[in-house]
C-alpha cells in the first residue's frame, strides 16, 4: 500500500492559495517595474544634471567692510579668503559676526591690537538689517 505525502487540500484552499499566486503574480512585477521607473529617472536626472552643469570657477570673495581695526567679508565655498584676513588685520583677529550659508559665509571681525586685545567698537561692525515695517509676521 501506498502512502501519499503530499497534504490533501480541501478545495476552498486550493482556490484560495491559486488567488493568492494569481495576486502576487501580477501585483509584483508592477511594483517592482514602478520602483524601478522611478529609480531609472532619477537616476538619468541626477546624471543629466551633472552633465549639463556649466563648469564655473569659484567667485572670488566681496570685501563688504575694511578699517585699519576691523573687516567684514562674505566668501564663497571652495574660495581662498584667510589671506585677506591676514593682510588687513597682520596681528590677528576676533570673529564678531558670523553667518554660514549653503554656499558663502558672511564674517565680521575685529583685529587684534599690539596688546592682543580686539577693538572696543570695531569701524567694520555688523549692523543687522532692518525689518520690513509692513512684515506682520504670522
Amino acid at each position: 500500500m501506498e502512502v501519499s505525502i503530499e497534504p490533501i487540500l480541501s478545495p476552498v484552499a486550493s482556490n484560495i492559495r491559486q488567488i493568492l499566486k494569481l495576486t502576487i503574480s501580477l501585483v509584483l512585477p508592477g511594483l517592482l517595474s514602478g520602483c524601478g521607473v522611478i529609480g531609472g529617472a532619477a537616476l538619468s536626472g541626477a546624471v543629466m544634471g551633472i552633465g549639463m552643469a556649466p563648469d564655473r570657477s569659484p567667485l572670488p570673495p566681496k570685501i563688504l567692510c575694511t578699517a585699519e581695526d576691523s573687516m567684514g567679508l562674505k566668501y564663497y565655498n571652495g574660495t581662498p579668503h584667510m589671506h585677506l584676513l591676514y593682510d588687513n588685520c597682520a596681528l590677528g583677529y576676533v570673529e564678531t559676526y558670523r553667518a554660514d550659508h549653503l554656499t558663502s559665509s558672511t564674517v565680521y571681525v575685529s583685529c587684534l591690537q599690539a596688546d592682543g586685545v580686539p577693538a572696543g567698537s570695531p569701524s567694520c561692525a555688523y549692523v543687522a538689517p532692518e525689518l520690513d515695517p509692513l512684515y506682520l509676521g504670522e
